[in-house]
């Protein structure tokens, strides 16, 4: 989602505050969690996601701090995006989407007893990532199983 958004705000030239903050969201593994991680109420943050409403400084504030970013560019766009003091990784990968592969193919690795090694155990984690990393898209660790078994 986040790669189109960027995309698709790269060939209008401009990108709204809103799309800023849904890379924010996606940053911090979901809606859901820029919620946990920033105490904004649910609901509260749909608004700020869908465009209806702009949050005040303070919520600026925790959500630039949860996902990583200045706040400059949260509400400008203006570089650099990603803080100094931050120990937030450094790109837009879906953190919690990540977590989920890589224990997944661990599963997968370890059901079909394969050895594999780090490049091909790392290409196989980005495949399924990408593969993945859409709305609504659902792992099923069989499929990744079966996978491994005809590539044996």
């Amino acid at each position: 989602m986040v790669g189109s958004l960027q995309k698709s705000a790269i060939h209008n030239g401009a990108m709204n505050m809103h799309q800023r903050i849904k890379i924010c969201a996606n940053m911090a593994g979901s809606g859901h969690s820029l919620s946990k991680k920033t105490g904004i109420p649910r609901r509260t943050l749909e608004t700020y996601l869908s465009g209806k409403a702009e949050p005040k400084a303070s919520k600026l504030e925790a959500i630039a701090k949860a996902s990583g970013v200045t706040i400059d560019w949260l509400v400008a766009g203006r570089e650099p995006k990603y803080r100094q003091d931050t120990d937030q990784p450094r790109s837009d990968v879906n953190m919690e989407l990540l977590k989920r592969v890589i224990e997944v193919v661990e599963h997968a690795i370890s059901v079909t007893t394969q050895n594999l090694s780090l490049e091909t155990k790392a290409n196989l984690i980005s495949i399924v990532y990408d593969i993945h990393n859409k709305p609504n898209s659902k792992i099923v660790p069989e499929h990744i199983i079966r996978l491994l078994r005809l590539a044996k």
